[in-house]
């Protein structure tokens, strides 16, 4: 296929677990739950630290903790280029009770068609990369992918109308497809439909948030609206290490408090367990734990307790929290979230990045 960053340039010449309710905008809707009484089997969730309360369990601690922040250059850094990136041709399965994200299996009449449709899109013949899409699909009606394909074909021979009903069908059948939202995307914004295009831009964003591209193709068709994105991110800088009874803590400037929960809940004695009320789960990110370290974070940074606040008054500081730190770190789980929540967290990113 062609890169996408073709369609950048062009862009650019010319000028994106939890069930949440949706509120009524342009993004959909979805009734809120009935209300219902407390559960008193159900523990109440604990109450969170003040960053006092954590330095006082630090010092009454077995362990030495020795903590201090440094300069960025030395504190591990959440470098970007190291952030993992979803391949392509992916769907949602529930694996061992769970969802997951899992490759097709693609059977070999279906690869070489694949191939041929490699070769006809690099000799920019769509008309034969649309025989092989729709072959594909023939050949094998569970490999969704070729619906995206379909689309694609159709958007490069510029049948638009056709391209948004393909790739509308493939969203349908699998909505975990950022390629699907992406190329639909660049489809609406050609039938100039740029509010259509940013919603699935950023969708498609969302779906594989660490994808250089999709950040540069958003930031374009932002532009078109005469908005930013990215100017800002939360990217705490930390570097946690036990030896012995030694927890050595080391963080930027701005992420003391953020820096000092992760280290009592990774290593201080039974607090992760009085926290979740169980044994903890071999996960590495739990939203508890998060949403203390960054209530501890925002006491010493005045920008980031005002920006906090607007988002808690909009109700999103869950998806401020699943974007930018699970998101960046596991963008893998994200596909496999509630498709409302999936929608939630791409509002989040439309309203506050």
């Amino acid at each position: 296929m062609l890169p996408r960053a073709n369609r950048i340039l062009v862009i650019g010449a010319a000028i994106l677990l939890m069930t949440l309710s949706l509120s009524a905008n342009s993004w959909g809707q979805a009734p809120k739950p009935p209300a219902t009484a407390p559960n008193p089997q159900v523990p109440p969730e604990p109450k969170l630290h003040t960053l006092t309360e954590i330095l006082q369990i630090m010092e009454a601690s077995p362990l030495l903790y020795d903590y201090g922040s440094v300069p960025d250059s030395v504190a591990e850094k959440d470098d970007s280029s190291r952030r993992p990136v979803l391949r392509d041709k992916q769907y949602v399965k529930v694996v061992n009770g769970r969802p997951a994200l899992v490759e097709y299996t693609i059977t070999p009449e279906v690869q070489q068609q694949l191939d041929l449709l490699n070769e006809s899109n690099q000799a920019k013949n769509y008309a034969m990369s649309l025989g092989f899409s729709r072959k594909m699909l023939e050949l094998d009606s569970t490999f969704n992918y070729a619906r995206t394909l379909i689309g694609d074909a159709f958007y490069l021979l510029e049948q638009y109308d056709s391209a948004i009903y393909w790739l509308r069908s493939s969203i349908t059948h699998n909505y975990a497809d950022y390629e699907a939202h992406w190329f639909l995307a660049d489809a609406l914004l050609a039938s100039h439909d740029t509010t259509g295009a940013i919603r699935e831009l950023t969708l498609a964003h969302v779906l594989n948030v660490n994808a250089s591209l999709l950040e540069q193709s958003l930031t374009e068709y932002r532009k078109l609206k005469g908005r930013t994105f990215g100017e800002w991110e939360f990217r705490p800088h930390v570097k946690l290490e036990k030896k012995a009874d030694t927890v050595f803590v080391r963080y930027d400037a701005k992420s003391e408090g953020y820096a000092l929960v992760k280290a009592v809940w990774a290593y201080e004695p039974g607090y992760s367990e009085k926290m979740l009320g169980r044994k903890p789960d071999q996960v590495s990110f739990r939203m508890l734990e998060e949403r203390e370290a960054v209530g501890c974070d925002r006491e010493t940074d005045t920008a980031l307790n005002r920006r906090l606040e607007r988002i808690e008054r909009a109700g999103y500081f869950d998806e401020f929290l699943l974007y930018e730190i699970a998101a960046r770190r596991y963008p893998e789980w994200i596909p496999t979230m509630p498709h409302e929540l999936i929608r939630r967290i791409a509002e989040y990113v439309d309203k506050f990045r």
